[in-house]
């Protein structure tokens, strides 16, 4: 909104840091605290706020509205992800593959493209102190917020379109933690589901790949 009046931004990182805030405290309110997020930057593109009709107005910058637009299609993301994670369970099912087989030229573009992504994304998290663990587990969860928060977004946007329903504001509980000491916190490093149905779709998928890869070894040992 202020960017499309005019204004420009600054990026500082002051030391120490000038705000810490308490995040979610189990891993549901997390994800209803993004699906909020998501809900929020999506319904952006059906309003006069949308990034690329304020580059037409000529307040903003091309480039800067490309990356607003990748940010407002985040939810929509959960979409094409939702199928190619489906994609290996159904190849092992129906004995068939959607991508070039390793002995074929053709495989090396994929394989270029997958090694050249993760290494520079490994890069950009490089620079600003991320180490090699936290980055494989950034990777590894963005799955499961994709496969949950995203995907329960973009339904929720997509139903408000079509007038079956209207978007909240969803509160999620935070607490601080009176112990400042992580190492006698019980806590730390578990996860917390509660009884929220968020979880489900990543919870699905993920037993359908293990059925798949089952029924797969199953029909290897007939064949030996």
């Amino acid at each position: 909104n202020i960017h499309g009046r005019g204004w420009r931004s600054a990026i500082t990182s002051p030391d120490p840091l000038a705000f810490l805030g308490c995040s979610a405290t189990t891993y549901p309110s997390s994800l209803t605290q993004q699906k909020r997020w998501f809900t929020g930057v999506f319904e952006i593109l059906f309003t006069h706020k949308n990034p690329l009709l304020l580059t037409i107005e000529g307040n903003i910058w091309f480039r800067q509205a490309l990356a607003y637009f990748y940010i407002c299609l985040w939810a929509v993301r959960s979409v094409p992800e939702l199928c190619y994670a489906s994609l290996p369970a159904y190849c092992i099912i129906k004995d068939s593959h959607f991508l070039p087989k390793v002995n074929e030229r053709a495989s090396l573009i994929f394989m270029g493209i997958f090694v050249i992504y993760n290494l520079y994304a490994y890069w950009e998290c490089k620079r600003i102190g991320v180490s090699l663990r936290m980055w494989w587990n950034l990777q590894r969860m963005e799955r499961v917020n994709t496969l949950t928060a995203r995907l329960f977004a973009f339904v929720s946007v997509m139903l408000k379109l079509i007038g079956l329903s209207n978007t909240v504001f969803e509160v999620t509980q935070k607490e601080h933690m009176s112990n400042d000491d992580d190492n006698d916190n019980v806590s730390v490093g578990r996860f917390t589901y509660d009884n929220s149905p968020m979880i489900m779709p990543g919870v699905v998928i993920l037993l359908i790949n293990i059925m798949a890869l089952v029924n797969g070894m199953s029909r290897l040992y007939k064949v030996d």
